[in-house]
């Protein structure tokens, strides 16, 4: 299982408690599964795609900056959107960022959940494992757990194609409670950021990852986000 599939089926996972389970005897009949929550509803299960007309695409705008970083990065990441076998949307083909962020990533076929998400959460994995040594796996894993019962969701408005929009905000740090925290101190404060709404093409405005500063009030070490620029036609 490569990496993307790897993410894709811990962070899709809806029902997965975030508490450890003991062992069960095989009498017993299964627990059911916990409904998802708020967070991971608006994350990973909404179906935006499902309503677009193929072909066209979604473009983000990628910026990497932080009072750490001596030169900031501009990229993008492109989500091209074709009519899969039934004519309907879709089949994705990304083209997501470049050079040593470049993530290489299979046709996605019949998508109808919106797939940066992924890409830009196995790009943070990956970026992870390199400075840390650990787990991308156990990485993934708190990510999901998170998202589980430690995101707030709160309503917010922004502005998308000169126009303000409404939608939610999702807020998460992963690694605040991780036991493994002590192996990668310097990194545990990172938080996530989605923004999305129903009313912007593929319902994602925005993703971004930032470590705030070790001091108060001081700008953060870094951000990495991606934002949605207007989709075009082929």
């Amino acid at each position: 299982m490569n990496g993307l599939a790897a993410l894709l089926l811990a962070l899709s996972a809806a029902g997965v408690s975030a508490q450890a389970q003991g062992q069960v005897q095989p009498e017993s009949p299964p627990a059911a599964a916990p409904e998802p929550s708020e967070a991971e509803q608006l994350v990973f299960m909404r179906t935006p795609l499902a309503t677009m007309k193929p072909p066209t695409k979604l473009v983000y705008a990628y910026r990497y900056e932080g009072s750490t970083v001596a030169t900031p990065v501009d990229d993008r990441a492109i989500l091209e959107l074709l009519p899969d076998s039934g004519g309907k949307c879709c089949n994705v083909k990304a083209d997501f960022l470049a050079g040593p962020r470049r993530v290489n990533l299979p046709l996605i076929e019949q998508a109808r959940g919106n797939p940066v998400v992924l890409f830009f959460l196995e790009r943070e994995v990956r970026r992870l494992n390199e400075l840390t040594k650990g787990s991308a796996n156990h990485f993934r894993k708190r990510i999901r757990l998170a998202l589980v019962d430690q995101a707030k969701v709160s309503p917010r408005e922004f502005n998308y194609a000169g126009r303000t929009v409404k939608g939610s905000e999702v807020r998460v740090q992963p690694f605040l409670l991780d036991p493994n925290r002590p192996r990668y101190e310097k990194l545990a404060q990172t938080e996530y950021v989605f923004l999305l709404s129903p009313e912007v093409p593929g319902e994602l405005f925005e993703i971004r990852s930032t470590l705030p500063a070790a001091t108060a009030g001081a700008a953060p070490e870094t951000v990495e986000r991606l934002t949605l620029q207007a989709p075009t036609a082929p």
